[in-house]
């Protein structure tokens, strides 16, 4: 399941834009946010649709954030400030604690917004539903459903 959950999020970023796909440093990336949403510790789901939506929500603001990459030229404020680190922009006293443990930081994404909801790893609350509504649309658009209920072998709702 792990290696369905990875290859999603790669053609998800593919969708986005084909070069983010690409390096074995995004492989790493896009199997720790997998591992994440996939097993006896996936918990439960943290925006209501799916475990495979969560994991391309995440995969989304990676793709966003950072470009998938483990060190992003700075570019916001906050990340000029050594405020936000890492492909998830996360606090950098917590990214710096991590560094290359791409597993710890794809859990706090998660855990932040199981605790306190996606606009709390957004600074705006209208992109943060904006992501997600994207995320919610592609999702329809290659597997007919936002749900757990794909079979991510060939695509179509599990019977």
């Amino acid at each position: 399941m792990i290696q369905s959950f990875t290859a999603a999020i790669l053609a998800l970023w593919c969708a986005i834009n084909p070069s983010l796909s690409k390096g074995p440093e995004r492989l790493a990336i896009a199997k720790a946010i997998a591992a994440v949403h996939v097993g006896p510790a996936q918990g439960a789901v943290l925006l209501g649709e799916g475990h495979l939506h969560d994991a391309l929500v995440e995969a989304y603001y990676a793709a966003k954030e950072s470009e998938v990459r483990r060190f992003p030229v700075a570019q916001a404020w906050d990340a000029k400030a050594h405020v936000s680190c890492g492909f998830l922009q996360e606090p950098c006293t917590f990214v710096d604690a991590h560094l290359g443990d791409d597993a710890a930081q794809a859990r706090w994404w998660a855990k932040e917004v199981g605790l306190r909801g996606i606009a709390s790893v957004d600074s705006s609350p209208s992109r943060a539903k904006a992501r997600v509504a994207w995320v919610s649309d592609y999702m329809v658009r290659v597997y007919g459903t936002t749900k757990d209920d794909i079979d991510l072998t060939s695509g179509l709702p599990r019977e």
